[in-house]
């Protein structure tokens, strides 16, 4: 079996096989474009031997393309048929990398990392929608992430970069202001995905941990921000411009806008 992506016509045929029909009170928008799983793990500048965490990995065509590159996988899943389709396809072959639990993220936002040290993980997800909001204000009470790198449908991208006094600001956009450091987001076309919806690809990475060194054009990524000494991670840190762009990312280092 291939380790990379599935394709459209692999996609579909496999939903047929499972008699599975997405559910979108579940968010379930199955990515189809390899270039955009191929991206989101360059983005997150994925090594062999590294914990990464999946939310959501469904169907598994970015799941396989992680553990294919040799990482130890943590995911959480809350589909039973998503879950028996892993265990069945994937778990037998990568028995000792890939960890997978069936819930709901939101109760399990870590899945079963427990409480990692900040910066001892990345996230690399297709975030759905329905808990995009929850989960995140989950991550943002730490522990953090190095690097989070995540597919968000647009309303849920705006939400969580807005800025004060626009009319997406929330509670939520105000803790992500506070972890992390907008940089970049990036439109991806509604065609990657079935069924077809609008979605931002977006780039994260965490308080403490290291400054992303390689501007990669693409997906968002967000180098982190570190705090002065003595500053506590409540205060927030000193406002930083960023040129305008549809993309942004979050960090904890001085950010850096991709090309």
């Amino acid at each position: 079996m291939n380790d990379g992506p599935l394709s459209q016509t692999e996609t579909r045929e496999l939903l047929a096989r499972l008699s599975h029909m997405p559910k979108k009170w579940l968010g379930q928008n199955f990515l189809i474009d390899g270039n955009i799983v191929r991206k989101s793990l360059e983005l997150a500048e994925i090594k062999a031997g590294e914990r990464v965490l999946e939310i959501g990995p469904g169907l598994g065509t970015l799941t396989r393309t992680l553990l294919g590159a040799g990482v130890e996988l943590h995911a959480v899943e809350a589909d039973p048929t998503m879950v028996y389709h892993l265990k069945q396809s994937l778990l037998p072959r990568w028995p000792q990398s890939f960890h997978l639990i069936e819930g709901d993220a939101v109760a399990m936002p870590l899945a079963d990392l427990g409480q990692p040290a900040d910066g001892s993980f990345k996230v690399v997800a297709n975030l759905p929608y329905a808990i995009s909001t929850p989960w995140m204000d989950a991550i943002c009470a730490g522990p953090h992430p190095e690097i989070m790198v995540l597919m968000l449908q647009r309303e849920a991208a705006d939400r969580l970069t807005a800025e004060v006094g626009t009319k997406h600001w929330s509670a939520v956009t105000a803790q992500v202001a506070l972890a992390f450091e907008k940089v970049k987001l990036h439109p991806v076309p509604g065609q990657s995905f079935n069924p077809p919806r609008r979605w931002i690809r977006a780039y994260w990475s965490s308080v403490g941990a290291q400054m992303l060194r390689d501007s990669v054009p693409g997906p968002v990524r967000f180098p982190g921000r570190s705090l002065p000494s003595g500053v506590s991670k409540s205060v927030p840190p000193a406002e930083t411009s960023s040129p305008t762009h549809p993309m942004y990312a979050l960090g904890s280092t001085p950010f850096q806008t991709l090309a």
